[in-house]
Formats: structure tokens, sequence, C-alpha cells
């Protein structure tokens, strides 16, 4: 059993590489199986397509990032809480950057793929309207107690989340070359200047 989970794993890491890289128009169930090593007959007993394996990738990043963004059980949030979740938000974007790049064509071309989606939006969103509420409750952010404010609230950072790396890349270029010139800060930045009207006074200002 380990060895299999192991194989499937390496198919996912192999995958998730190439598809970054070259798109995932341009990458065949071959080019994966010599990625991972393995011959083409093996790979297809794990993945039967590479519809399959974008469907896995795209569980793999759900994983994470519910992971990334789960409250601590043992303590309030503290301001650091915030700054860390946003932080491991957008390495997760850029792990799986291929996701959000082709995500409408990729929805397009596997229904399946795009139920899974919108049940996805559905529940990040409502588990993000529920991680502010936990914030303001632990004195992070000013209480919002108008749902639509909270709503919008919401939206944004959600837009902003899903969708810059598809606006760096059209502007940029491919996003390999961007990546070390700040791209992740200044998406940080504008997630910031949108939360900041919601934290608190400073108590130690004038």
């Amino acid at each position: 059993m380990k060895r299999t989970e192991s194989t499937r794993q390496r198919i996912l890491d192999s995958a998730l590489q190439l598809f970054n890289a070259s798109g995932t128009a341009s990458v065949s169930t071959n080019h994966v199986a010599a990625e991972a090593g393995l011959s083409v007959g093996n790979l297809y007993y794990h993945y039967k397509s590479k519809q399959q394996i974008i469907r896995a990738l795209f569980d793999q990043n759900e994983a994470e990032v519910l992971s990334a963004l789960a409250p601590p059980s043992d303590r309030p949030l503290n301001i650091d809480d915030l700054e860390l979740m946003m932080k491991a938000n957008f390495q997760i974007l850029w792990k799986y950057r291929f996701l959000y790049r082709e995500l409408v064509a990729l929805l397009i071309e596997d229904p399946e793929l795009a139920t899974s989606f919108r049940d996805l939006r559905h529940r990040g969103f409502s588990n993000f309207e529920r991680l502010l509420q936990f914030f303001a409750a632990s004195g992070v952010l000013r209480p919002i107690e108008d749902p639509e404010e909270l709503s919008r609230l919401t939206h944004l950072c959600w837009l902003i989340s899903e969708f810059y790396i598809s606006y760096v890349e059209s502007g940029l270029g491919l996003l390999q070359t961007v990546e070390g010139e700040g791209w992740q800060e200044k998406g940080l930045a504008l997630l910031r200047h949108v939360i900041e009207p919601y934290l608190p006074p400073d108590p130690e200002s004038p």
C-alpha cells in the first residue's frame, strides 16, 4: 500500500512540475510517465487519464488550502496568524499555479472537475467567512455584524487570491520570470489593503 501511495504521489509531483512549466495542453501522460520514471502502463494503473491526474491535483490543492487556513484549536487567533495564513495561501497558489492559470479552460473541458470546483468554491467561501468571523471574535478584526459587508470583504479577498496569478501572468508573461521580483509581496499588499480598514485602532497610537 505504501509503495502504491508513493508511486501515485510521484506521478502527481511530476505532473505538477510539467503542468506548471508547460501547461496542461502540451503535456501528455507519456510525458508525465517519463518524468516520473515509470512506464505508461504503470501510470495508467494508477490514473486512467490526464483528467484524473488534474482532478487529483485539484483535490490535493484543496486539502492544502484547508490545512493552511485552519484556525488553531487551543488558543485565540492573533494578527500573526492572519499574516501567516495570507502568506501560506499565496505559496499554495504558486505551487498549483497551472490550476489558476488555466481554470476556465479546465472547467469547460472536464464537467466532473467543474462540479467539484463549484462545491469547493461554495465550501471555501463559507469557511473563509467563518474564518473572518473567528478573527473578529479574537479581536484581530473589528466586529463585522452586517452580513452583506462580511460577504463583500470575503469576495474581495477571494478574488484577489484566486485570480492574482492570472493577473500577474497576463501582464508580465510566464510567472517563472517574476518569481523573484516580489509578485507574492505585491499580492499580500493588496490583501492587507483590503483588510486594513477592518483592523481595530492601535491602542498605542495617539
